[in-house]
């Protein structure tokens, strides 16, 4: 089974799930891809390209339909304002967690 803990959050890869204190927190399913794909590569900066690469494959996708989701996932982590403490945004071009 892989499962992330992270900020009182739990990601079951398996089981398609992101918990919060045990309270299940409800995401759009590529928004829960775009989160997995940024904490399974934590220890690294992921750019922009890579996720639209890694998760719409041959596909063309607007940038915005990654920042769509981007804030879509920061609202579901609570990780608004400028501190960001989850996901940040580093000079537009990456993401990290």
């Amino acid at each position: 089974m892989t499962r992330y803990q992270f900020e009182g959050y739990s990601l079951d890869l398996e089981s398609y799930e992101l918990r919060h204190q045990g309270q299940l927190i409800k995401m759009r399913h590529k928004v829960f891809n775009v989160l997995s794909y940024l904490i399974a590569r934590c220890d690294r900066v992921v750019s922009k390209a890579e996720l639209l690469e890694h998760l719409w494959p041959e596909q063309f996708v607007a940038e915005t339909t990654l920042t769509s989701c981007i804030m879509e996932m920061r609202q579901a982590l609570g990780d608004r304002g400028r501190g960001h403490r989850i996901i940040q945004t580093l000079h537009g071009e990456a993401v990290r967690r």
